[in-house]
């Protein structure tokens, strides 16, 4: 079991170039301020969480499992996908996060990109 889960959320500099800002959360604070996870799942290969950071450059990691995970305040459950950092699992949700990559997916992601800019 996984102790320690961190967030990630990619913007951009001032100057174009990307930043990222991370926060890390044990298990415990995951379940006081999101929710729980109740399980994870293996992936397919070649699946990946989709960025866009602010200038409209996509950027996608590969994922390394599911989570079913139950929200704190509704009981309602949902499966997110989970990236590697370093020694740490991350949920792959942010304001950036764009959705899921696949093989076969036909999604413009660029354009998608630019249209989560000008929101």
């Amino acid at each position: 079991m996984y102790d320690i889960i961190s967030f990630r959320e990619k913007r951009a500099n001032r100057d174009g170039t990307a930043k990222e800002r991370k926060s890390v959360f044990c298990m415990k604070e995951f379940s006081q301020h999101v929710g729980r996870i109740v399980q994870m799942m293996g992936v397919a290969p070649q699946w990946q969480a989709v960025y866009a950071l602010t200038d409209g450059e996509v950027v996608m990691e590969p994922l390394v499992c599911w989570a079913l995970v139950e929200e704190k305040e509704t009981g309602e459950t949902s499966i997110v996908g989970m990236v590697a950092e370093g020694s740490s699992i991350e949920v792959a949700t942010s304001e950036n996060f764009l959705g899921y990559n696949y093989p076969g997916c036909k999604a413009d992601w660029d354009e998608l990109a630019k249209q989560h800019k000008k929101e």
